[in-house]
């Protein structure tokens, strides 16, 4: 009886050993995981409550999307690391996570239109579609808001405008950009 004890108690110990091993959770690789190239295709759509200001918004657009540039390229490592080159070729690093419908950024060293956003969460919209595109679409309202707040300033001449834009005046400003893997 002894012997059939310590048996039973040897097969117990076996048997939760065996059943608590259990595989390692094997995290899968992101569809985001490559590097991404510009493909030159940025673009932004402005809405304004004044239908008037279109040929100002029109003429605004390209000091905007200079103003306000997506990275050349984006490289997006597994474990939520990667590195961006800026248009002058510096590569900065970035931590990220995603969803399947939002990239959230925090870059070491990000300053545009002079505001350090450094160490601050940027969350961008993105498609990532079957042609291995990936398109991204920041909510640039504010910064639109802020460039609009310092005309003249941002334009590179005078321009007698024939009405006056104002931060105001701006509803929501989106800018996309699209990039194809590398």
């Amino acid at each position: 009886m002894k012997n059939s004890k310590i048996l039973l108690a040897i097969i117990l110990i076996a048997i939760i050993g065996f059943v608590s091993c259990k595989k390692p959770i094997v995290e899968p690789e992101s569809p985001l995981v490559a590097t991404w190239i510009t493909a030159n295709a940025d673009d932004i759509d402005i809405e304004t409550s004044n239908q008037q200001l279109l040929a100002v918004i029109a003429m605004m657009k390209p000091n905007l999307l200079q103003t306000v540039t997506f990275p050349t390229s984006f490289t997006f490592n597994n474990g939520g690391t990667g590195t961006y080159n800026n248009a002058n070729g510096n590569a900065q690093q970035f931590t990220y996570t995603y969803t399947n419908e939002t990239i959230t950024f925090v870059a070491e060293n990000f300053v545009t239109m002079g505001i350090d956003l450094s160490g601050q969460e940027v969350t961008l919209d993105y498609i990532l579609d079957s042609r291995n595109q990936l398109t991204l679409y920041y909510d640039a309202t504010d910064v639109v808001k802020l460039f609009v707040a310092n005309i003249p300033a941002n334009l590179p001449i005078t321009i007698n405008l024939p009405i006056t834009i104002t931060p105001d005046d701006i509803i929501s400003a989106k800018i996309t950009a699209v990039y194809t893997k590398e």
